[in-house]
């Protein structure tokens, strides 16, 4: 007998979450970014793709920079050594076009972007040059963490314990976190870590002071 194969927002982060920890980092960010589509379509329906993929990204960032730990103002850095296609060069644009887009149409991520996997817990590190960016395997739990708390997602479980998230010390049971957005910000905003904002010259590279490779010690 055929069964009906459905995928639902709860579903998508348990997928996601089971594909990094078997070492599938783009798998896991495709799952990753499929939910945080269906969340920016809960909140901003009426807004076409990119723009609610992005506005979503954007509204999490107090859990999205602590969770993706690499020291970056993300709200305000402007990536301009990577072009985009009549966007700014936020790293959301740069999430949703070169990594979302192609993930989810099934063709090759752009040679010298991707994901890898961090070498410590207690260290993230970004690299960033010209039409280049690798990321730590935390933009997935960075996403997913997003997908969680937010309130539009509520009414989701995965109906399994042994699902959570962490920063730092603190430890979050996903079936008892869901949709707690207001409760999750109190617990964030007690994270202490860098926040640079980054200025390159589009020109002439990042200013001497700041190097091509950033990294990020995590309490």
């Amino acid at each position: 007998m055929l069964g009906i194969i459905m995928m639902n927002m709860a579903q998508r982060v348990a997928y996601a979450l089971d594909d990094a920890g078997n070492g599938k980092l783009g798998s896991a960010l495709m799952h990753a970014c499929a939910a945080l589509d269906g969340t920016g379509a809960l909140l901003f329906p009426q807004k076409g793709v990119r723009d609610r993929f992005v506005d979503t990204f954007n509204r999490y960032l107090w859990v999205i920079e602590p969770m993706l730990a690499i020291g970056i103002n993300l709200e305000e850095t402007k990536f301009t050594w990577i072009a985009l296609k009549n966007r700014p060069s936020l790293f959301s644009e740069v999430v949703y076009e070169i990594f979302r887009c192609n993930l989810v149409h099934g063709t090759d991520i752009p040679k010298g972007f991707g994901v890898v996997l961090r070498q410590s817990n207690e260290h993230r590190s970004i690299t960033i040059g010209q039409q280049e960016m690798i990321i730590p395997d935390t933009i997935n739990f960075a996403l997913l963490a997003a997908v969680v708390f937010s309130e539009a997602n509520a009414g989701q479980r995965i109906n399994n314990g042994h699902y959570w998230l962490s920063c730092g010390s603190m430890q979050f049971t996903i079936d008892e976190w869901w949709g707690r957005e207001a409760d999750a910000r109190i617990c964030f905003s007690t994270v202490k870590m860098p926040r640079i904002t980054m200025n390159f010259n589009a020109q002439q590279g990042a200013q001497p002071d700041v190097p091509e490779q950033l990294g990020t010690p995590v309490s």
